[in-house]
């Protein structure tokens, strides 16, 4: 998988879906353009602290794998619009998605033990549709 560290020039889109990774590669942080990240359906227990980096992310899709946290770098993905860890391990929340101004979706559905963070309401207020 770390193929991408040469691939520098790489679309503004990544599908690594259904490819049992169980992590995320280091050079992933080198696609400062990418606005899709598809990783849905692997092995995934954790997240890099350096996918906040990808400052250009729109959209990143984490469905299907067993993380039990998201990062606090997320706050660095001002441009993200479409969050989607759904379907995973007890997945905790870090209070920086308040801080993700264009985040109008972001999808909650079939997570074991989710734990809510007190900042969900004020998504909310910004009219973020939080799926649960």
């Amino acid at each position: 998988m770390d193929t991408l560290a040469a691939a520098t020039t790489l679309s503004e889109y990544l599908y690594v879906s259904d490819n049992r990774l169980t992590e995320l590669p280091g050079s992933l942080k080198r696609l400062g353009m990418l606005r899709y990240l598809g990783a849905t359906d692997n092995l995934l227990n954790r997240l890099p602290e350096h996918l906040g980096g990808l400052v250009s992310l729109r959209e990143l899709h984490l469905r299907g794998n067993q993380l039990s946290a998201l990062p606090d770098s997320v706050r660095g993905l001002g441009e993200l619009r479409m969050l989607n860890p759904r379907e995973n391990l007890r997945t905790e929340l870090p209070d920086a998605l308040r801080r993700l101004p264009r985040l109008h979706t972001l999808d909650l559905r079939w997570n074991k033990r989710l734990r809510l963070p007190e900042s969900l309401g004020e998504l909310e207020k910004r009219c973020c549709y939080v799926l649960l």
